[in-house]
């Protein structure tokens, strides 16, 4: 992760050296970016970086925080924000569930970069833990109030059943994005009620 004292820079500083590499990330992935050419065009010096960062796998990291942070703002929440009944649970996850695949959609750019650089970050065992948290931490809080319910299977331990679903989205999302160049609001809408359905398939009691 990069030094503490990047997050002190000024906002629209980090903003830009994130931008740029971004773009050369996207580009070229992480092997194939050049460190010189991010820094040449922020205008800022080898010195001054090793400031802020240890190495360029660092970058990356904090290239990967922003954008999921940005996309992640962009959309709904996925736990209903009020309470639901027993009856409720599994109509209500599938209804926000679906709008939240269908508005992440909508920030082709964001979920573009992001997808570009989702299989760096899986193949990385520095990375990885920083895209599974985040990914781990949705999930968990879906298990944990579909148990509350009596909605949500109790033979498995919760990280196993986390573990299940991190899985079957991964592959899934591979599947959808393999095989599709757009992605449409009926093709999007359709490949969430396939996700869903498996989401309850492993989940249900």
């Amino acid at each position: 992760m990069p030094l503490e004292r990047f997050y002190k820079l000024p906002e629209a500083r980090r903003a830009e050296l994130l931008r740029i590499a971004l773009h050369e990330f996207t580009e070229k992935g992480i092997e194939g970016a050049s460190l010189n050419a991010i820094l040449a065009k922020a205008g800022l010096s080898k010195g001054a970086y090793y400031y802020y960062f240890v190495d360029k796998e660092d970058l990356f990291t904090a290239v990967a925080e922003d954008l999921y942070d940005r996309l992640e703002a962009q959309l709904p929440p996925l736990l209903p924000q009020q309470p639901v009944s027993a009856e409720e649970f599994w109509p209500s996850l599938e209804q926000t569930f679906s709008a939240w695949l269908v508005a992440a959609c909508k920030f082709p750019e964001l979920l573009g970069a992001f997808r570009q650089l989702s299989q760096q970050l899986r193949a990385s065992p520095r990375l990885a833990p920083m895209l599974r948290r985040r990914q781990e931490e949705q999930f968990r809080s879906v298990i944990q109030l579909g148990r509350k319910l009596g909605c949500v299977r109790m033979d498995l331990p919760v990280e196993r059943l986390v573990s299940l679903m991190v899985v079957s989205d991964s592959v899934l999302d591979e599947a959808l994005v393999t095989s599709r160049k757009t992605l449409s609001d009926a093709v999007v809408r359709k490949h969430a009620r396939v996700v869903f359905d498996t989401y309850q398939r492993l989940l249900r009691p």
